[in-house]
C-alpha cells in the first residue's frame, strides 16, 4: 500500500516510472532537480538513490500495472449520445474530484450532472 510509503518520495519515484512508460524518460537527477526548484518541503529532499530504490517498491504496489482508467472519454460520448452536453463541463468536474473516491456513490446526489453519471 502507499500508505506505508513517504508520499515526498513516491512523488517523485513515480514521476520517473511515468517518464519510462511514456518513452519520455528524464534523469533521476533531473527530477531531484525539479522537485527541488518546487520546494514543497524544505525538511525532505529525495536523493536520486532513494528514488531509485523506491522504484521497485512502487511498481509492486501497481503490481506492474501501469495502464490507468480514465472515463473522461467515455462519459464525454455518453452524455453526447443522451443530448446533454450543458452538463459536460460540472460532470467533468465531478469525475476529476471523485475519480478514485467513492463519495458520489455514497452521498445523495444534489446535482442534476451527479444524478446522469452516477
Amino acid at each position: 500500500s502507499f500508505a506505508k510509503l513517504d508520499p515526498r518520495l513516491v512523488v517523485p519515484t513515480v514521476v520517473l516510472i511515468a517518464s519510462k512508460a511514456e518513452e519520455c524518460q528524464k534523469s533521476t537527477h533531473h527530477i531531484v532537480k525539479a522537485m527541488k526548484r518546487l520546494q514543497l518541503d524544505a525538511s525532505f529532499l529525495a536523493t536520486a538513490q532513494q528514488i531509485e530504490r523506491n522504484e521497485m517498491s512502487c511498481l509492486e504496489i501497481l503490481d506492474w500495472d501501469l495502464l490507468v482508467f480514465h472515463p473522461y472519454r467515455l462519459v464525454t460520448q455518453y452524455l453526447a449520445a443522451a443530448g446533454w452536453n450543458e452538463s459536460l463541463q460540472m460532470t467533468w468536474s465531478i469525475l476529476n474530484d471523485t475519480f478514485k473516491i467513492p463519495m458520489c456513490l455514497v452521498l445523495a446526489s444534489t446535482h442534476d450532472s451527479t444524478r446522469r453519471v452516477v
